[in-house]
């Protein structure tokens, strides 16, 4: 068997093997998997998952994201999680930065909607092609660094890279989610919004690498033991 066929015979396998198994309470798939097996896994263990876990996928094209829903923390994917998983506590999904506009804000409206979950990590990803990989941004810098002119596309590409992910935002996330939870469920305890974009490029001597890096920052939220500061939260990078 070639590597080939190995490869286009995995979802299948992974397919036989989840449905040889009882519903399960805890699913983490890592790797590069298919929507199809993520939908199955979601119809076989629904109604007993408390912890989805998808491994950090940016190795991907940002057309491979935007093709699966299942991928992608977006008001789809998630009022799929409230309906098929009600009592789904902990999850991961990654998610595109867009800069505060009415999709992203629709987007923390349905974390919101979810009751159970206690736990939230979301693997925030810039959709600019620019920050893909570390070829591009290198290419970037060395016309800076020789004078040439940059096109008003990549121009436009740059300034919406170079949007701040900074703590009043993952604060304000945080609060928006604990607050909407039921008063007779458990408190909402983490808040994840970490930064997957550059990951894994390597090429780290690239100076623009470095800025974006800088500028859009991971945070991790905890929320506050105190009785009287429910829905407050202590951050850190």
């Amino acid at each position: 068997m070639t590597l080939i066929d190995l490869l286009t015979s995995l979802p299948e396998a992974l397919e036989v093997l989840l449905l040889s198994l009882p519903p399960l309470e805890t699913l983490k798939l890592t790797g590069i998997f298919e929507p199809r097996s993520i939908a199955l896994a979601l119809g076989h263990c629904g109604p007993q998952l408390r912890r989805l876990l998808f491994s950090s996928i940016a190795m991907l094209s940002a057309d491979s994201f935007q093709q699966s829903r299942f991928l992608l923390a977006n008001p789809g994917c998630l009022d799929t999680l409230r309906h098929v998983c009600p009592t789904l506590e902990e999850f991961s999904l990654c998610m595109f930065r867009s800069q505060g506009n009415a999709e992203e804000v629709v987007t923390y409206q349905a974390l919101r909607r979810l009751p159970s979950p206690r736990k939230e990590h979301l693997s925030v990803l810039c959709p600019q092609s620019l920050t893909w990989s570390w070829r591009s941004c290198q290419e970037f810098a060395d016309a800076c660094e020789n004078g040439q002119t940059i096109d008003t596309s990549t121009k436009d590409q740059l300034d919406s890279a170079l949007i701040a992910m900074d703590k009043n935002l993952a604060h304000s996330v945080f609060s928006l989610i604990s607050r909407s939870k039921p008063c007779y469920a458990r408190r909402f305890e983490i808040l994840e919004l970490r930064n997957e974009g550059l990951r894994g490029h390597g090429g780290n001597n690239c100076d623009l690498l470095e800025v974006l890096r800088y500028i859009t920052r991971s945070w991790i939220c905890t929320g506050s033991q105190r009785d009287d500061k429910l829905h407050e939260c202590i951050s850190k990078e």
